[in-house]
């Protein structure tokens, strides 16, 4: 019976290598329900490739959506939809940065019919000039300027003279961006005698910022940093110490030195998509997550404000 025959112990038996149950082809082969090319949500990619087995709508060929919190396509590093934003490692997002409160915050998330209400204790209220449109901004709801739309509040906003920050994102195509001055915040700028801050695009989409210290015309002017064509950058203007930075996704695209160490503040309301000074300097482009400090951020706190935006859209 344990001859070389038929018997159970031979080359053919059931327990021999061709097709019994312990086979190359049985359950617990290469090509069984436990090996790797299992696709459990029948999406074409197995188990070893997919990185959520039981949802057909995430695997490596879907496309990623901005926003939703999801790996869609099982690539951590994925640059989402946006053109002007570098590859984003995305494993490396943490807690969100301990900032100061800023003096102004509009996400555009929360309106009326004519205005909007700004986040946090201060809520400062803005008004509507135009039919500006609000929709998919960068993070949640921002708003799109046509030329002929912009919101100012109703007051100057309250900022310390030697030290403050200006930050939003921006989208522009760079073919709109036709003349010196697009303004994009202003606050207290213009007469008597020249006074505020703002920051605006020239032609082209390069980013500048104002200074005026109430001096009949001494002011200073900045350029530097051109944005990305039609795609969401971080444009943040910092003043400290007689010194202007200008920012471009937390990096220093220009800086100069003013004439003078504080900026004197006028009466001209704070706003956006124009210069509230002087309303021929309209932009045309979108906005989001505009904000105001009443202190001097540092590039790694405008980077980490911009960082725990991506991480968290």
């Amino acid at each position: 019976n344990d001859t070389t025959g038929d018997d159970d112990d031979t080359t053919g038996d059931d327990d021999d290598s061709g097709d019994d149950d312990d086979s190359g082809d049985d359950d617990d082969s290469g090509d069984d329900d436990d090996s790797a090319s299992v696709d459990g949500d029948s999406d074409g990619f197995p188990a070893s490739d997919d990185c959520d087995d039981a949802n057909p709508n995430i695997n490596p060929a879907a496309v990623e959506i901005c926003g939703s919190t999801v790996d869609e396509d099982c690539a951590p590093n994925t640059n989402c939809d946006d053109l002007c934003l570098v590859a984003f490692d995305y494993t490396s997002c943490g807690a969100a940065p301990a900032l100061p409160t800023p003096t102004l915050h509009w996400d555009y998330e929360v309106r009326a019919v004519d205005s909007l209400i700004g986040v946090g204790s201060s809520a400062t209220v803005g008004s509507f000039t135009g039919t500006p449109v609000f929709g998919p901004g960068f993070y949640g709801d921002g708003v799109t300027f046509d030329g002929s739309s912009w919101i100012f509040a109703d007051d100057a906003l309250t900022l310390p003279g030697g030290s403050f920050t200006m930050t939003t994102w921006v989208r522009v195509t760079s073919a709109l961006v036709t003349n010196q001055f697009h303004f994009l915040m202003s606050s207290g700028n213009g007469l008597p005698n020249f006074t505020g801050a703002g920051t605006y695009l020239s032609t082209g989409g390069d980013l500048g910022g104002l200074l005026e210290n109430g001096q009949g015309g001494s002011e200073t002017l900045t350029t530097g940093g051109t944005m990305c064509d039609d795609g969401w950058s971080q444009v943040s203007m910092v003043f400290s110490g007689g010194s202007v930075y200008m920012y471009v996704d937390g990096v220093v695209a220009s800086t100069q030195t003013a004439p003078f160490l504080e900026v004197v503040w006028g009466a001209r309301p704070f706003g956006v998509a124009n210069d509230p000074n002087n309303v021929t300097r309209a932009l045309q482009g979108q906005m989001d997550e505009t904000m105001v400090f009443s202190s001097a951020l540092t590039g790694i706190e405008l980077g980490a404000l911009r960082d725990s935006m991506i991480c968290s859209r």
